[in-house]
């Protein structure tokens, strides 16, 4: 279950400069991508491609994203990319498919794939 961080500025710059030490870890570009939540849609898919472009295989990153997209008062709003970014995240570890996979059949209604 995803976890809603708001960030201020100071959080943001810790961190941006934790990833500055540690590219490849998932989960701080999934903490970056929770505090820039107030900064509105552009600044979250902006850290989730930079994320991705770092950490492709991240599960934690692909479920930030699926998270975004499952925001129903987001602009990028879209159940069929959330069901991409699940996919995605399913792949490296079945740990995530069980939250993030009933999270998306809770909000569609149905089965993704079907």
């Amino acid at each position: 279950m995803a976890v809603f961080v708001a960030g201020n500025g100071q959080q943001i710059k810790q961190a941006e400069q934790a990833l500055a030490l540690h590219t490849g870890t998932g989960r701080l570009w999934a903490v970056l991508m929770q505090l820039c939540n107030e900064d509105g849609d552009a600044a979250q898919l902006l850290v989730f491609e930079k994320a991705l472009q770092q950490v492709p295989k991240s599960g934690e990153v692909w479920c930030e994203g699926a998270r975004m997209c499952m925001n129903l008062y987001s602009k990028c709003f879209d159940l069929e990319a959330a069901e991409t970014c699940v996919w995605f995240a399913c792949r490296p570890c079945l740990v995530y498919r069980t939250t993030a996979w009933t999270q998306l059949v809770g909000v569609r209604g149905r089965t993704p794939g079907t």
